[in-house]
């Protein structure tokens, strides 16, 4: 009895993670950018995390997965030779739980000079905060600060 009451409160734990996640409410709805390269990070300390798979996904109810790489040594990430529009990026591991985000790829180039933005992945395991208290943001290059 007491396991089945530990399960029915793991599930309706989960589903109320899952139903935040999907109303947009753990990260932004839609990010814009002009490159699909970014960084990975552990949320607690900033610490790099590095192997971690990164996809992207088609952007309909598929979701299938048209490349993917995986994170380096300082967590970073780059996917190149992508069509402009819009697409799902995943983050994921089999250690913790993915985090999605729907990409507004532009198809403007980066003006010379110009700071580049990158997408940064903030991965946690909290179970008390929605999606896990993981987030994504959009950081200016040159200060490192979400916009």
């Amino acid at each position: 009895m007491k396991t089945q009451t530990i399960v029915a409160s793991f599930i309706a734990w989960w589903m109320l993670a899952n139903v935040a996640y999907s109303q947009g409410m753990c990260i932004p709805s839609a990010l814009k950018v002009r490159l699909l390269q970014g960084r990975v990070l552990w949320k607690n300390d900033l610490r790099p995390m590095a192997g971690m798979d990164v996809e992207l996904l088609s952007f309909d109810q598929s979701m299938t997965r048209l490349t993917r790489a995986k994170t380096d040594g300082s967590g970073a990430f780059s996917i190149a030779r992508v069509e402009p529009g819009k697409y799902w990026l995943r983050v994921k591991n089999t250690q913790i739980p993915g985090l999605t985000v729907e990409i507004h790829l532009e198809g403007k180039a980066t003006p010379r000079g110009a700071k580049q933005d990158y997408i940064q992945f903030l991965l946690s395991l909290d179970p008390q905060k929605y999606c896990w208290g993981s987030s994504v943001s959009i950081v200016r290059e040159d200060h490192g600060s979400p916009k």
